[in-house]
This record gives C-alpha cells, structure tokens and sequence, in this order.
C-alpha cells in the first residue's frame, strides 16, 4: 500500500512497487528537469495457445511504461521498470509477486494439466464465437453449397438469410456502441476545458504533456495580469481531479472562478 503521494512513497519510503509506480515517479523527475513525459499503459507479453494458435493477453498482462520527449527524437519509450524488475517483462506481474500474493486462478494455472484443461476451454469458447456466433452470410453460403442445396427457392433462401445478417449487425452494432460510449466529462473537466479555451485567446494552447501548474506558470509569465486568477483556477482544478475528495461546493467555487477569468 502507498500514500495518497504515492510516487513520494515509491521514492523516499517504499522503494516498492508496480510498473505504474515506477512509471509515474520517472514521468514526474523528467518532468521536474524540464524534459516533456507521459505515462502510457497497455500490455506487454502473453500466453500462446496451441489449441487454436493464438495469442491470449489477459488483464494480468496489463503494463504501464514512459515516453520522454527528446529533442531530433521525438517522443521515445524509456521504461524503468526494466530496470528496477527486468523479471517483470519475462514472467509476468504474478509469478513476480510469489505464491503467497498470487491469485489462487492464476496459482492454480502453474499447474501443466490445468494449463492444458484452460487452453482448451478457452480455444472451444473461441471455435465458438468465431463458428456459431460469427457464423455470416459467406459461411452460411459455403455450408449450403456443401450440402447440395440449390433449389429454385435458392433465391428467397438468400434474401431470407441477408436479412437475418442485417439484423444481427443491426444488434451487434447497437451493443458495440453501448459497449465503447465515452463517458461524459463531469463538472470538474468541463470547468478546466473552459478555462484553456479562454486562455488560447491569449496564448498557445496546452500541450499534451502540460500539467495545469505548468501550464498556467507559463500563462503568468505571458501574461502578469492574469497570474493570480489561472494560478488560482489551476490550483483548485488540480486539488480537485487528483485530491482524495471533491465536494460540491468545491467545484461550485472552480466554476465560479473560471467565469471570473477575465482573458484580453
């Protein structure tokens, strides 16, 4: 466990971590000498699977790592996990952590027949999908020709299966879309996206790799007259979005002093 500091806890206290621990606390000493970061997540590694001959990533596969801007480079992946734990890329966060800290699904899994038994239950669950759930036109088309069937009620047949396809795609289309709608920015993002857009009136907007303090040091030396107010609208948003708490009289008062920000 980490402070609500954590990347103070991984550096002065802990000296433990994950990779988003170290990722984060090398993105904040880049930053802090002036060289632009970013902590960017994703996966790294996985399982093969002989059954069906494909790749599983799991969430346990999950990793995180850092881009540093360098000048004639352009963005470039440094990822220190690699050298705090290199045996974090070759066998996993699980099996890093030791028996005692491992899930009993994934403990179980170091198992050769279990991981043999889980191989082809996840490679009939795959036949699955891609055979029945994604049986379509062209294989329903193929399995009839191997049957035989071409009757003069061939045409209505197919009119008769494009028309169920058109549904299923109708339906699936429809999941996928409740399945990947982004969530709405709330009152604290909304309030902090007004103010940049006030703010790139008078100066260039804000770069990804911009914190708010940074950016609005960089406003106030642009701009004296208007060091206090986005110091103060910068301050409070950063409190608020990464804080352990966000009352609502608390945003009411990030909003208000956004209105307040005179920009000319």
């Amino acid at each position: 466990p980490t402070s609500v500091e954590s990347v103070d806890s991984v550096l002065f206290d802990t000296r433990q971590g994950f990779c988003g621990h170290f990722a984060s606390a090398y993105a904040t000493m880049m930053r802090a000498v002036g060289v632009p970061a970013r902590v960017v997540t994703g996966y790294l590694g996985g399982e093969w699977n002989p059954v069906g001959s494909y790749l599983i990533v799991r969430q346990s596969d999950a990793h995180a790592w850092t881009e540093i801007w360098l000048e004639g480079r352009g963005w470039t992946r440094v990822d220190p996990t690699i050298v705090v734990e290199p045996e974090r890329l070759l066998r996993g966060a699980y099996n890093v952590m030791g028996e005692a800290s491992m899930p009993i699904g994934i403990s179980l899994l170091q198992s050769a027949w279990l991981t043999r038994v889980a191989q082809y239950w996840d490679g009939a669950n795959t036949w699955w999908r891609e055979r029945v759930v994604g049986f379509d036109l062209r294989s329903q088309l193929s399995l009839l020709g191997k049957l035989g069937i071409d009757s003069p009620g061939w045409r209505h047949l197919g009119w008769a299966f494009a028309g169920a396809l058109l549904i299923w795609l109708v339906w699936v289309t429809a999941t996928l879309r409740r399945s990947v709608a982004q969530e709405k920015p709330d009152r604290i993002a909304r309030a902090w996206m007004l103010a940049t857009r006030k703010l790139e009136k008078v100066a260039a907007p804000r770069a990804p790799h911009e914190g708010a303090v940074t950016y609005a040091r960089r406003i106030s030396a642009l701009h004296p007259h208007l060091a206090s107010g986005i110091t103060a609208v910068a301050t409070r948003y950063v409190r608020l979005r990464y804080g352990p708490e966000s009352a609502d009289e608390d945003i009411a008062a990030l909003e208000r002093e956004v209105r307040q920000l005179a920009v000319r």
